[in-house]
């Protein structure tokens, strides 16, 4: 997973964060900032700072970190800011000799920044906020072709990026697709934190997923089968970013790219990625949400398709309704036929958010970080 090193200066306290998931930083106001007696500097390494919330509305975030100043003790509390539950001072555990010091703290459902204070000989030495959120809310991941994973120019980017991250590929031209406004719209209805990797990946097809997932051959010019693409790409994800954070669902986006593939295949091949990611989460009753995505019109190809997806709400079991993306016609919202404009993106969000309703948020059993 990258990092990304986050600054801010509290009188003369220089706090610099390295978050396993770093949130855009909303500014600290004047009333967070707090004594500081003398200068000093923290790092904080492999902290998980993003987790996903139990169905009791809780989750553990972990803090590890390294003082440039000698210090005794070390303590923190966590203010919240969107929903949760402001805490009490804490302690953390010191290895005073190497300057380190860690916690993990169980934390109600919310958005919080965390302030840690430093002692040595009775005296603070270093008392701020840190400048990046502390995240117990809801994660979510992408399986699909283009419309899932973002056309450019075509992307939504007025979101709340403070409280709603989305985590893109490291690659030129990743983009948000309208995954922003999805993040917003359930973070407003949840009143916590939104996170969505944004594992879409254009020009693949349910039965490429499928069988990439098992190193399967298939015949394309933009993914490789040896090296198990396009599968692959996203496992290492989930590996390494996913299961640190845990993972509410899949969102599964398929369909424009299945019309030429038989339906059986679709729902077989379809079946087998979900199955794949199942074992490597040890969660069978792992929730994916498919979604009804084509473009609506009554020809063959496209009945078939939605033929299919109607069978693997039916036959695969945890697998939740998803967007009702064939509602987005041609006629203008597709600009050449497939791909959404602006007003597409907007209403896929729509659609996202009228399926994430707090029942399935009840039903669903998200996959939780294991220490």
């Amino acid at each position: 997973m990258h990092k990304r090193l986050l600054t801010v200066s509290i009188l003369f306290i220089s706090l610099f964060v390295l978050g396993a998931c770093s949130a855009d930083k909303e500014p600290i106001s004047p009333n967070d900032t707090f004594l500081a007696p003398a200068t000093a500097s923290i790092d904080i390494e492999k902290s998980r700072t993003f987790v996903q919330r139990s169905n009791a509305n809780e989750g553990e975030v972990i803090i590890q970190g390294q003082a440039g100043v000698t210090f005794q003790t070390a303590k923190i509390k966590f203010v919240s800011r969107l929903g949760g539950q402001s805490t009490d001072w804490q302690n953390l555990t010191v290895d005073i000799p190497n300057k380190k010091f860690s916690g993990n703290y169980k934390l109600q459902g919310g958005g919080y920044y965390a302030q840690i204070q430093l002692t040595a000989d009775g005296k603070v030495t270093t008392d701020g906020l840190l400048p990046t959120t502390i995240n117990v809310g809801e994660v979510f991941a992408v399986i699909g072709h283009s419309i899932s994973e973002g056309q450019e120019p075509y992307f939504i980017t007025d979101y709340d990026k403070t409280w709603c991250q989305i985590k893109l590929w490291p690659i030129s031209g990743a983009n948000p697709g309208f995954w922003g406004r999805v993040a917003d719209y359930t973070k407003k209805k949840l009143n916590v934190p939104v996170l969505i990797y944004n594992t879409g990946q254009g020009g693949t097809t349910s039965i490429q997923w499928g069988k990439s997932a098992y190193g399967e051959q298939f015949e394309n010019k933009i993914y490789d089968w040896k090296i198990r693409y396009p599968y692959a790409r996203f496992e290492q994800s989930l590996l390494t970013d996913m299961k640190k954070t845990g993972l509410r669902t899949v969102l599964v986006i398929h369909g424009e790219n299945d019309y030429n593939d038989p339906e059986n295949d679709i729902i077989y091949y379809t079946k087998r990625y979900i199955q794949k990611t199942r074992d490597l989460l040890g969660q069978p009753n792992f929730a994916f949400m498919i979604a009804r995505s084509n473009a609506g019109q009554d020809i063959p190809d496209q009945v078939k398709v939605r033929r299919a997806q109607t069978r693997i709400l039916q036959e695969i079991e945890y697998t939740y309704e998803g967007a009702n993306l064939q509602a987005i016609k041609d006629g203008g919202m597709r600009w050449d036929g497939v791909h959404y404009n602006f007003a597409a993106l907007e209403i896929a969000a729509v659609q996202w958010k009228e399926v994430l309703t707090p029942l399935f948020f009840q039903t669903s059993k998200p996959y939780l970080p294991a220490n």
